[in-house]
């Protein structure tokens, strides 16, 4: 389907193809000057109502006749065209850019992802599948791999400058994800992001390995190595295909039941200061506690301590693996809800 742009041209020049049909149809068969046919082509083409400019012949008459028809059709698609050019092409991105910019500046608690390309989709799919309100940062958002989406939020602009991450509320913001395809751009983004916010979470990805400490010292709570991660998954896929299997159906939130989340244990929680042998949260819950996180370390059993031993105190995550079912059981339980 032809853009309003393209159509709004197309409109203009069959205007003008009418136009001159008319002129030179009314010169050749009625023998009148141009001036004349010119005037008369324009008052039958906009249906205006005027008397001829002089007597018409029967010829001039069948030709005047499907002039007129002509011209309905080609005004009726100029108009429809016209209008759409002005709403889609103009009154339109307006409209829906101020209303996206008035979405953002209410959005509090809420992530920003810079970088629309290949891992910005990604995570961008992610957020969308867990419902957490989130705000893409990109350059060119209609030539991104996030485009055609009308349900994201975008801000146009450069990450590395403060005004576009303050245009995407990080003051407000939760956390922070950069994924540029340029280490020096993320370490620029995690600089000035953390400068803005310091209490924002953020985490990035490094390319090169030793770009990972750089990321670390300007204010990344996180960096991951794609082609380090990468090469490892290649590695485990062959040598335990059946791991590999089961951690792609916990991250597959369409295809497995079961999932992997993490639940916070606050002071109130009736689970914090105890083990979690002491607790009937397997009982009640059916989830399996893989891991406890604490602020500080991930917490696992070793040689001498099976999990179920570790006690658990507030600040600690829970890392469990369930169905969702077991895991809102799960939240229910730690939050002292049941």
């Amino acid at each position: 389907m032809a853009s309003p742009h393209r159509r709004f041209l197309i409109a203009i020049a069959l205007l003008l193809a009418v136009t001159v049909v008319g002129t030179l149809g009314f010169a050749l068969i009625e023998g009148w000057p141009l001036n004349d046919s010119l005037y008369m082509a324009v008052i039958t083409i906009s249906t205006v109502g005027y008397g001829e400019v002089r007597e018409l012949s029967a010829g001039g008459r069948l030709f005047t006749s499907g002039l007129i028809v002509v011209a309905i059709i080609v005004i009726w698609y100029s108009a429809t065209s016209l209008v759409a050019y002005l709403f889609e092409g103009a009154f339109l991105p307006v409209w829906r850019r101020r209303r996206m910019e008035r979405t953002i500046r209410r959005l509090a608690g809420h992530y920003i992802v810079c970088g629309a390309g290949k891992f910005g989709r990604e995570v961008a799919a992610e957020f969308t599948g867990e419902k957490v309100p989130f705000v893409i940062v990109d350059l060119d958002p209609e030539r991104s791999d996030c485009a055609g989406d009308e349900s994201l939020l975008f801000v146009q602009g450069n990450a590395e400058e403060d005004e576009t991450l303050l245009a995407a509320g990080v003051k407000r913001a939760a956390g922070l994800v950069s994924v540029l395809p340029s280490d020096d751009a993320n370490v620029f983004v995690v600089l000035s992001a953390r400068q803005l916010n310091p209490a924002l979470k953020i985490v990035t990805q490094a390319a090169e390995q030793q770009t990972v400490r750089k990321l670390e010292k300007v204010g990344a709570d996180s960096v991951a190595s794609p082609y380090r991660s990468m090469g490892r998954r290649l590695a485990i896929s062959l040598l335990r295909p059946s791991l590999t299997w089961f951690l792609d159906e916990l991250l597959d939130r369409e295809r497995s039941s079961l999932q992997i989340d993490e639940v916070a244990v606050t002071e109130n929680s009736p689970l914090a200061g105890s083990t979690l042998r002491d607790s009937p949260i397997g009982d009640h819950t059916g989830a399996v506690i893989v891991a406890i996180h604490a602020p500080d370390a991930i917490r696992i059993p070793d040689d001498n301590t099976a999990i179920a031993g570790i006690t658990v105190r507030p600040g600690d995550s829970l890392v469990a693996v369930g169905t969702d079912a077991q895991l809102a059981r799960l939240r229910e339980f730690v939050t002292g809800r049941r």
